[in-house]
């Protein structure tokens, strides 16, 4: 319901490393679930390598925003990840082949397997999905849908994955910002779902924002933005380092 992760997801703790926890709801039907979310609210933050994800009501084209993520020219993108303390910009992969999706030996999990033979175990190898660059030539082999399998949007929920290239700073926080060059297949830009570009609540929080964007950081080139905070990692591990010494 929210692109996640995103500290509207979270509540104020003073005795949290972060100031947050995070605010899953405890009703669900089963005591495991319970007791999982239970869990969840102790983090104080969301994971430093960990997907974003951000679904939309209409579909993406998502071959320009692969141009546009993969060119040299950051002025252009359509999707940044800011570190708004330090104004980092974090790479995004966009099938630039930075994650494992396949498996090397395909064979048969189960009796009766459907997907015998199969390179990818998470998105769909047939279909649009499966070759994006050049949706018009289709597959021929098992080996060719592995290659070219569109990995940063999930067509059937309209969603996009952003996974960073690297680590997240612990204990930051960071903005995701979709500007207005991202466009559906109609060609329209997309926008934000609330009356301005971000959620109210979180004004105060993306005020640092238009001074770290590449370029001019015009306002209104952004379409919608939101914030999340990242957990602490080695809080702890550091703690006891400083006691032993």
């Amino acid at each position: 319901e929210i692109p996640f992760p995103n500290d509207i997801a979270t509540r104020p703790d003073p005795a949290s490393p972060t100031g947050l926890r995070l605010d899953a709801s405890l009703i669900a039907p089963t005591q495991l679930e319970r007791n999982l979310r239970g869990q969840l609210d102790t983090l104080d933050g969301f994971g430093t390598f960990a997907p974003i994800t951000v679904a939309f009501d209409k579909d993406l084209d998502v071959l320009d925003l692969y141009n546009r993520q993969n060119n040299a020219d950051p002025r252009d993108d359509g999707v940044y990840l800011v570190d708004l303390a330090t104004g980092n910009l974090t790479p995004l992969d966009f099938n630039g082949g930075h994650f494992p999706y396949t498996v090397n030996d395909p064979g048969q999990y189960f009796l009766n397997d459907p997907n015998t033979n199969a390179f990818n175990l998470l998105f769909p190898v047939t279909g649009p999905s499966a070759n994006f660059l050049h949706p018009e030539l289709p597959h021929e082999t098992l080996r060719e849908q592995a290659d070219d399998l569109l990995t940063f949007y999930e067509r059937a929920t309209r969603t996009l994955i952003l996974r960073p290239v690297v680590p997240l700073a612990q204990e930051h926080k960071y903005a995701v910002v979709l500007t207005n060059k991202g466009r559906g297949t109609d060609g329209k830009p997309i926008v934000s779902p609330h009356a301005g570009i971000n959620h109210s609540a979180q004004t105060a929080e993306l005020q640092p924002l238009l001074a770290r964007l590449p370029g001019s950081g015009r306002l209104e080139d952004i379409a919608c933005a939101w914030a999340f905070t990242t957990q602490s990692t080695t809080r702890y591990l550091e703690s006891i380092r400083r006691g032993l010494y």
